[in-house]
């Protein structure tokens, strides 16, 4: 399932270092762990995606980077020239 709008910097931001610190899943503690810590703010947005829970309070971090990577790609300029050319 793709993001319904881009990530913006500072949600990247986020992903990639929990993703660093916590692995392919994290919790909603280990995110107001990692907000509290860094100079991010809390995540809420992340904490609302029902999609994206692997259960109650775990989020797949994996799954939101693969969907963000798709959306990125396919907003991209070059991908659109591809697509008219080929």
């Amino acid at each position: 399932m793709a993001l319904k709008k881009s990530l913006t910097t500072e949600q990247k931001a986020f992903l990639s270092a929990a993703f660093a610190k916590y692995g392919p899943t994290i919790s909603r503690k280990q995110v107001l762990e990692l907000s509290k810590e860094s100079s991010l703010p809390v995540q809420r947005w992340l904490l609302r995606l029902k999609e994206y829970r692997s259960k109650r309070g775990t989020y797949n971090l994996e799954t939101i980077l693969a969907a963000s990577e798709v959306t990125t790609a396919n907003a991209s300029p070059t991908a659109k020239t591809a697509s008219v050319s080929a």
